[in-house]
């Protein structure tokens, strides 16, 4: 496969013939090479492993509760996303410059080391290994969309405004509860071919539970640090019925997002589709 060339589209190849694993390895565009892409993933893993090294350092320094950190979803997502980028440019990496590496028989050590970061070989559509990967990737590209919502709209109650933060602080909500998002919308649109997620339910399913283990996080965070994650989680403040409410609108969004992200990928889908065709008859 030429290092310029995405993927078939859906109706010019075999159905499932390009695994999730080897989707996330190529632009749907052509303007974007496999270089590129492992330029541009590179760059916005290191971005944000520097910016999460700020905030840790930052906090760890400066905050009063600083351990509450670990226990808030905008740095919880952020982590996310940056494993993801590092999984996802190494993958790229080894399937540009290693594509056959597997018929390689020598049993060095470079050749372990790559095996550890390769990319998985399983091609069946219902194997376990695909279908964990695309919940994590579904989370990667859902939940920073989430945070940022409930983050603006719903959990601050003004005392976390950047205009009244000092620039670290800023610099930190701006990146988690923003440039985040951006980053899953251009993950979804640009730099990936992964096709919408199916099976649904399980997806849906999947990340439902993952936000219940969230506020059993801060539920445990509660208990370590005395201290509540969000006002809004405090019965005292926000009585036991507000609480529910914020668990319920909090799976309420993220079902909401994770129709919105399918919808997106249909349009990129589509806009790729139209950009190939017209590219063919020009």
């Amino acid at each position: 496969m030429p290092e310029s060339t995405p993927l078939l589209p859906r109706s010019n190849r075999p159905p499932h013939e390009h695994p999730i694993f080897l989707r996330v390895c190529h632009s749907p565009w052509y303007f974007l090479g496999q270089r590129a892409l492992l330029l541009l993933r590179g760059l916005i893993a290191t971005y944000m492993t520097a910016v999460l090294a700020v905030a840790i350092d930052y906090e760890r320094r400066e905050a009063t509760h600083g351990e509450l950190f670990i226990f808030k979803a905008g740095p919880i997502s952020f982590v996310v996303q940056i494993i993801y980028y590092w999984i996802t440019t190494l993958w790229t990496l080894q399937h540009l410059f290693w594509p056959r590496y597997r018929e390689d028989s020598d049993d060095g050590l470079l050749t372990r080391v790559k095996n550890i970061f390769s990319i998985p070989t399983t091609t069946a559509f219902n194997s376990k290994n695909r279908l964990a990967f695309s919940i994590f990737y579904t989370c990667a590209t859902t939940f920073p969309y989430v945070v940022t919502f409930l983050y603006w709209f719903v959990l601050n109650d003004g005392t976390g405004c950047i205009f009244k933060l000092g620039p670290i602080q800023a610099m930190m909500h701006v990146n988690m509860y923003g440039i985040g998002a951006v980053i899953a919308l251009v993950e979804t649109m640009i730099l990936s071919s992964v096709r919408k997620q199916q099976p649904f339910t399980s997806h849906i399913v999947a990340l439902l539970l993952v936000v219940g283990f969230y506020f059993v996080l801060t539920a445990i965070g509660h208990q370590i640090t005395h201290e509540y994650v969000y006002r809004q989680l405090d019965p005292d403040y926000n009585g036991v019925r507000g609480v529910i409410m914020t668990i319920v609108t909090t799976m309420s969004v993220t079902t909401a997002f994770l129709l919105i992200s399918l919808g997106l990928h249909g349009v990129r889908d589509y806009a790729t589709a139209k950009a190939e065709c017209d590219r063919q008859n020009s």
